[in-house]
């Protein structure tokens, strides 16, 4: 996408830009497909949460038994069926269906029996995890001058290569939670706690100009990069990718399928396009069964 930046001053272009490509997909300018993003379409509307998305996952399936902490590690199709290696002890099963992060997959996490094609490898390298972080802060009154849940960016004073966009006073709170992707992202979340509240905090205030007398109570960050079972925010498509999500999609065995957020198309990215891809899966699944 940062080819089509064609002129340094046009600040709009490359706030543009950088918007989607860094706070948006989470990857590089410089390496995230705009036929990708084209395709991607928008992922409106995408409405916030206060109790977190956590709820709406748990609540979508109170009938499932669902095991948490059970690190898988094998998958391995069998005759019949498929068997899972995992920390809470095997499991068999008609079909499995595997929604883990490109991250997961890319570092080998989990084993598969036999192993992926070629068509699903080169999907996966098409397919990175991309940044996206938050640094939250806590202040002792809400921002004046701004409803729950207005948005900020930085206009004229945008520093492309980091990108920043704040949300202000969510569902009434005190906070102002600061969203930076791509390589600014993975930066920020890198650096000593103090040291990414400082540098948010000054562009907090060059957007401002002040915080009219309001001061910081607390923080805190995020890190998907650090976390073993995600590696990263979310999948991105490089450019060339192509239809990798596609691809990935239909990578799997007569048992074991794919399906996330990575292999999707509508809401590619988002916790929706992950719960649209599981539901066509699983329909498919039960589709297998009954002409079984």
């Amino acid at each position: 996408m940062a080819s089509l930046l064609t002129d340094p001053s046009d600040w709009a272009a490359h706030m543009a830009v950088r918007t989607v490509a860094e706070l948006d997909t989470g990857g590089a300018a410089e390496n995230t497909s705009a036929l990708g993003v084209f395709e991607q379409g928008s992922t409106s509307p995408n409405w916030l949460v206060q109790e977190g998305m956590g709820r709406i996952v748990e609540s979508l399936s109170p009938r499932i038994g669902l095991a948490l902490n059970s690190r898988v590690s094998e998958i391995e199709q069998l005759s019949g069926g498929v068997k899972l290696l995992t920390s809470g002890g095997d499991i068999r099963a008609q079909h499995c269906i595997v929604t883990v992060s490109t991250g997961v997959l890319r570092a080998e996490a989990i084993r598969f029996k036999p192993g992926l094609e070629n068509a699903a490898l080169a999907a996966l390298d098409a397919l990175p995890m991309g940044h996206f972080n938050k640094v939250v802060m806590e202040f002792d009154g809400p921002l004046q001058g701004f409803a729950p849940g207005d948005w900020l960016s930085a206009g004229k004073q945008f520093q492309p290569e980091k990108a920043l966009a704040f949300l202000v006073n969510p569902f009434g709170s005190h906070l102002v939670i600061a969203l930076a992707g791509g390589a600014y992202g993975q930066q920020l979340s890198s650096l000593p706690a103090r040291d990414a509240e400082n540098e948010v905090m000054s562009q907090l205030k060059d957007c401002l100009g002040t915080l009219g007398g309001r001061k910081l109570t607390a923080s805190l960050r995020t890190d998907w990069s650090a976390n073993a079972l995600f590696n990263g925010g979310y999948a991105y498509l490089r450019t060339g990718g192509g239809d990798a999500r596609k691809t990935l999609a239909s990578a799997g065995t007569d048992r074991i399928h794919f399906a996330g957020e990575a292999t999707a198309v509508d809401l590619a990215q988002t916790c929706g396009g992950a719960y649209l891809t599981g539901i066509r899966t699983a329909e498919r699944i039960d589709t297998m069964l009954r002409n079984a």
